[in-house]
């Protein structure tokens, strides 16, 4: 028998295990399988993956080292991301490095998620102007050592972060990890260093309603906690930063996935405020402009 929808031979099954689609059946007939990967409902088995010949079921799937193609279609939020003298691209199934380690020269190193094979995430205390690293290995270069301080800057696979963008690319870490293969080595740095001695004005746990609240928002969790505590901002945003850095660890390294839901949450954030400063900045335009123009007729009348 040959399916409605797809056209394979499907001989005496129930169901096409090319595309799923329900077959006509004249009489119940018993289909023995050969070994293979298992239905999901009925333990149905077959050897290539597919849909179960019995009922109709998506296979489970061998778990593999290698991803698929399906396996990229979670809402990645896909986009530029900029560091300090590199950036980040992220498609589909990829991502892009672009550094520029001097004048008028970039390198660009494209990155199939699948090719990962070591993440590291490089990050200092709370200190105002200071600089983050992402570093990824791919195949191409897993072997190359791994550079150290300020040579990391010049590494091809590493974006340099600034302070003010490192809760996005915190998240992107912890995207690429869910995407890379199980086999890619993840490390992070993240010292805990209290610059400020602010881990005297609260304790962790009055901070954990902060989390509950405002993340992944940094920044809105510190003014909150700024107006309720009276602490300096400063303050308050070593205090989040430190309350934020340990319960999303623990969050995302159960459920790395979860990191793309929190970037799109923080993305459409940054979109809406840059569209709330666009339409001012257009208001104000609009604003002047008629200003103008009244000026101009108020000239012409006393003229006249």
């Amino acid at each position: 028998m040959f399916c409605p929808n797809c056209g394979r031979n499907c001989r005496n099954e129930r169901f096409c295990s090319e595309c799923g689609t329900k077959l006509p059946q004249e009489t119940e007939k018993s289909t023995i399988l050969p070994t293979g990967q298992t239905s999901l409902y009925c333990g149905g088995t077959m050897p290539e993956g597919g849909y179960c010949p019995l009922c109709g079921a998506r296979l489970k799937e061998t778990v593999t080292q290698k991803k698929t193609e399906e396996d990229f279609s979670a809402d990645i939020p896909c986009g530029l991301y900029r560091g300090v003298m590199s950036s980040i691209t992220l498609y589909d199934t990829a991502c892009v490095v672009m550094q520029t380690p001097r004048l008028f020269k970039k390198h660009e190193t494209r990155i199939p998620y699948n090719q990962i094979t070591s993440l590291m995430y490089f990050r200092a205390g709370y200190i105002e102007g200071t600089l983050g690293y992402l570093l990824i290995r791919w195949e191409g270069n897993k072997n190359e050592p791994i550079p150290e301080g300020k040579q990391l800057g010049r590494d091809l696979t590493t974006v340099v972060i600034p302070e003010e963008d490192d809760t996005l690319f915190y998240h992107i870490y912890y995207m690429l990890k869910a995407m890379a293969p199980q086999s890619a080595e993840f490390k992070m740095y993240v010292p805990s260093v209290d610059v400020y001695g602010s881990s005297d004005v609260i304790n962790s746990s009055d901070l954990n309603s902060y989390f509950r609240m405002y993340a992944p928002f940094r920044e809105k969790a510190a003014e909150a906690l700024r107006q309720t505590t009276g602490v300096k901002l400063i303050v308050a945003k070593s205090l989040i930063k430190s309350n934020f850095d340990a319960q999303q660890k623990v969050k995302y390294d159960a459920a790395p996935i979860e990191a793309i839901g929190d970037l799109n949450r923080i993305v459409k954030e940054i979109q809406r405020q840059k569209a709330e400063q666009l339409a001012k900045e257009e208001r104000e335009r609009m604003e002047r402009s008629t200003m103008q123009q009244l000026e101009e007729i108020t000239k012409r009348q006393s003229q006249s």
